[in-house]
């Protein structure tokens, strides 16, 4: 999805240089879905501040199956 195609793209950026990448890549994606609802329904900050807790706890996962991973 969008974070791991940031992670491709801005395998430099740390942090929430890498997060603000992919919301924007995320805001984008979902800018054809609120073209056919005919509604600003993404830019707004309550669903900023829920879709970068979710980047948060995506990465949270992907960080512990990594470290799981390679603990056996």
């Amino acid at each position: 999805g969008a974070v791991h195609a940031v992670e491709r793209i801005a395998s430099a950026a740390k942090g929430k240089d890498k997060q603000d990448a992919a919301v924007d890549a995320i805001l984008a994606m979902l800018g054809v879905t609120e073209a056919s609802l005919g509604k600003d329904v993404f830019n707004d900050q309550e669903f900023q501040t829920a879709l970068r807790a979710l980047i948060d706890a995506y990465v949270a996962v992907q960080n512990l199956i990594a470290k799981k991973g390679s603990s056996t």
